[in-house]
């Protein structure tokens, strides 16, 4: 998304400025990295970016007009900023939100409906339906709360912070999580004890070798994929996607992670295989 200022007419700079001192505070992904220069009447900033390198998603607020004044300019940009009434110049530059997602993010699950909304190219193929996806991701990843401190000079729990809506986004897209559908089930604490200590038993020399073995064994059974669970995820999703009395919205949820499954992973069930052969 580019723009001069934000749709509460705030200027990023200043948003930035605020960030910086600690007068706002962000929802989500705490990692946090600033560019800018440093001068000795003080200090300038053109970006920041939210997330870690593992992060599914990153987030970046940048300046747009001086990315490209120090890279390369981009005509055809500038001739998109000119038709939509954009002003483009060292006072007025246009600023950015760009979000970026990993492979593993597979889609969108609305919260109040149930609806998957795919990461696929077909859902960004509009203007208008790229609004709509950028409206949830903002929602979720670029919510500002301003900071409230007590008498003491505390900060206030996040809860009690009013929210700095910073963009127009509907109540229903900013309830949205991230699908990341995994082969892998996550082990709970127990199987984390007990897998941190057979890691022990496996590298403590003194121990005889076979026991150093079974015990290596043993860890890495307990951090293998779970097949078995998964395909009854498969297979329930199956009768699902067959069932009449479910709705439309629901059966295409379950088709769609099917087809996450047979297509990613190659995990399958005979079920599975059934409804495909009847789709055919």
């Amino acid at each position: 998304m580019d723009f001069n200022s934000f749709d509460n007419l705030a200027n990023p700079l200043n948003i930035i400025r605020k960030y910086m001192r600690g007068d706002i505070s962000k929802i989500n992904q705490c990692k946090v990295a600033a560019h800018g220069a440093d001068a000795w009447d003080g200090r300038s900033w053109n970006s920041l970016k939210w997330g870690s390198p593992n992060s599914s998603v990153s987030t970046k607020l940048y300046n747009k007009t001086l990315e490209m004044k120090e890279q390369k300019r981009k005509f055809y940009i500038e001739d998109v900023w000119q038709a939509a009434g954009l002003l483009n110049d060292d006072a007025h530059p246009v600023w950015r939100v760009e979000f970026s997602l990993k492979s593993d993010i597979k889609g969108l699950i609305k919260m109040d409906s149930g609806e998957l909304i795919e990461n696929k190219l077909t859902t960004y193929d509009s203007p208008e339906r790229l609004l709509h996806i950028f409206s949830m991701y903002a929602g979720r990843y670029f919510h500002f709360k301003t900071i409230v401190r007590t008498r003491e000079g505390n900060i206030q729990r996040k809860d009690r912070c009013p929210d700095l809506p910073l963009f127009k986004i509907s109540p229903q897209d900013s309830v949205v999580k991230l699908f990341k559908p995994t082969l892998q089930k996550e082990p709970d604490r127990t199987d984390k004890m007990l897998i941190k200590r057979l890691r022990e038993i496996s590298k403590t020399e003194t121990n005889a070798a076979e026991y150093r073995k079974a015990a290596k064994n043993l860890a890495q059974e307990l951090t293998a994929k779970n097949e078995k669970m998964h395909r009854e995820v498969i297979y329930a999703l199956a009768l699902i996607a067959k069932r009449n009395d479910m709705s439309i919205q629901l059966r295409k949820n379950a088709i769609a992670v099917l087809n996450y499954y047979r297509d990613v992973y190659r995990c399958d069930t005979p079920e599975a295989d059934m409804f495909f052969l009847e789709e055919k």
